[in-house]
């Protein structure tokens, strides 16, 4: 079985005009660029967006992913962030090309996506609702023996002294409570904090992405945007070792 490679995207904030710009960024020509910066991958199995594709809930910005992205030729997927719909994504997934599932397995890898957003789409913050949590849960009984990714937006583990720790998963020990349990969890993947950061926790790898638009600076104790330019990361898993290793790609 050869490695396993897939690209992470998130928090691209895309609008339904193009040319929208928002803080001196061009959202829309940084994913351009960043989907250039794809098309010179040698192989990438799969595309994983975590969230804040759409800056304001405008559907016209997830078929502007899907313009850019279909091309490719390489399966996409996606769940939604804070500044998404996921009722609207939903109803728009018929229509594009992404990968319509929260569960999928490849080259000996399970993946699971949840959906941390606030169901009345207002709040900021992450949660995982009882019912995200049995669907977590149940997807991990279903294949205790198979290495598994979690994929959502919200960041879970804390960034010492930084603005955004309030708005990750509020309850979080709710999911730790779930994961520790299960041996065969890797990896948790996150966007939401537009930054680029690893973490560990008992043994699990936690990656954020970087965003495909503008980057924040999360040391700051308040507010704070970053000089870094926009980027992805590409996360690979060796069939003998099943060690996730993250590379960082900007444009």
């Amino acid at each position: 079985m050869n490695t396993l490679r897939f690209a992470h995207l998130s928090d691209l904030h895309l609008y339904k005009y193009k040319d929208f710009m928002y803080h001196e960024h061009h959202p829309y020509q940084s994913f351009c660029n960043v989907v250039d910066l794809l098309k010179q991958e040698d192989t990438l199995d799969f595309i994983l967006i975590t969230g804040d594709i759409a800056a304001k809930q405008e559907k016209e910005s997830y078929f502007h992913v899907d313009e850019l992205l279909a091309p490719l030729g390489t399966p996409y997927y996606w769940l939604p962030g804070n500044h998404d719909s996921a009722v609207l994504m939903k109803r728009i997934a018929p229509k594009v090309q992404v990968q319509n599932t929260n569960v999928f397995e490849t080259k000996g890898t399970r993946f699971i996506l949840l959906d941390s957003t606030d169901r009345q789409e207002k709040a900021v913050a992450g949660f995982l609702p009882d019912d995200e949590l049995r669907f977590l849960e149940k997807s991990l009984a279903e294949a205790t023996n198979t290495s598994t990714i979690i994929a959502l937006h919200h960041q879970l583990l804390a960034t010492p002294g930084s603005w955004t720790n309030n708005l990750g998963v509020t309850n979080k020990n709710d999911f730790y409570k779930i994961i520790d349990a299960c041996p065969q969890v890797q990896a948790v993947i996150c966007g939401h904090i537009h930054h680029a950061h690893a973490w560990q926790r008992k043994g699990v790898q936690y990656f954020s992405a970087p965003a495909t638009s503008y980057q924040f600076n999360p040391y700051a104790p308040e507010f704070a945007l970053d000089e870094l330019a926009p980027g992805y990361q590409v996360l690979s898993i060796h069939p003998k070792t099943r060690r996730v290793h993250c590379e960082v790609k900007r444009i």
